[in-house]
């Protein structure tokens, strides 16, 4: 039998992130998603412009397009207020899970 934990978490930002299956109810993505053609094993970037799908070979960091791209409006759960709110408390507790299970709490004065 397999063993397995579940995570669960409010929120979290990740820089880099691998997943073997992802299931979601919603899905935001800003830039870009870079898919790989099956038949031939090249990367491409797909997203919308103006409301039209659009796409190039190769990654979306280096997507050139003449299209105008208007700025959509940041979301309101961005990044930067996720960092303001955790940033407030004074001393901070943190609970480190590791991939054996096991747990470390650990305090700290920022």
């Amino acid at each position: 039998m397999e063993n397995s934990k579940v995570i669960r978490a409010k929120k979290a930002i990740i820089d880099n992130l691998k997943v073997k299956h992802a299931k979601t109810d919603d899905l935001r993505v800003n830039n870009g998603i870079e898919l790989t053609d099956v038949a031939t094993g090249k990367i491409w970037c797909v997203r919308i412009v103006n409301g039209e799908f659009d796409k190039q070979e190769g990654g979306c960091g280096s997507f050139t397009n003449n299209t105008p791209v208007v700025p959509a409006t940041p979301a309101s759960d961005d990044a930067s207020q996720i960092t303001d709110q955790t940033q407030s408390a004074n001393p901070v507790d943190s609970e480190t899970l590791n991939v054996d299970g096991s747990t470390n709490t650990a305090t700290s004065t920022e």
